[in-house]
């Protein structure tokens, strides 16, 4: 094939995905088999915090889908564990950008393998780019596309103003780094406000 002129040549990608100065946010994450309440009480599969796994698997905590706060700006590291009882799967998230080969979370054309097979972790990074700007990022596994979203294999990234924080609406805890659907935010230049996040769910 010809190249389009002023493409003679292809550019070498970007060292990483995030500017050097974007803060980093880090969350290890699981996948696991669990019962869930939308499906009958019945073994579905959730990503989870790992330092919630204990008491949802114990029945202290009750199964809520992965909702994580970022600000604008933000770099993500996700480290995705497989902990499920058998097949891949991965973590696709719309909006932030991100490398494709590595971190799109789907196996798509001549990229390689995208997807955790159990026992084994992998890391996606995703960085909440300035030009988006606030918006809600759904998180959803693509290992079985077909399958494990509607098992409940999904969740979001919400992103908050840059500079924002983010309290737990009955503790007050800091949920900076913590999962929650709720959340009371705080940016620094107008007015805190309660933030939901819900999940229609056929």
């Amino acid at each position: 094939m010809q190249k389009l002129p002023g493409h003679q040549e292809i550019p070498a990608s970007a060292a990483t995905v995030c500017p050097v100065e974007a803060p980093v946010k880090e969350y290890w994450v699981a996948a696991i088999d669990v019962p869930l309440p939308m499906l009958g009480e019945t073994k579905g599969k959730m990503y989870i915090l790992k330092a919630d796994k204990a008491a949802v698997l114990s029945g202290s905590q009750s199964p809520e889908p992965l909702v994580l706060h970022v600000n604008v700006g933000d770099c993500v590291n996700l480290m995705l564990s497989n902990e499920t009882d058998s097949g891949p799967v991965s973590i696709h998230a719309d909006m932030p950008a991100y490398d494709p080969v590595k971190s799109m979370g789907i196996a798509a054309g001549g990229n390689p393998a995208q997807t955790v097979e159990p026992g084994s972790t992998r890391t996606y990074t995703f960085y909440a780019h300035p030009d988006v700007g606030e918006t809600v990022a759904l998180l959803r596994d693509w290992g079985n596309v077909l399958e494990n979203p509607g098992l409940g294999l999904y969740g979001a990234i919400v992103v908050g103003a840059d500079g924002s924080s983010y309290t737990h609406p009955v503790t007050g805890e800091d949920m900076t780094l913590k999962s929650g659907w709720r959340v009371d935010v705080h940016p620094p230049a107008r007015d805190s406000y309660r933030d939901f996040t819900l999940f229609i769910q056929d």
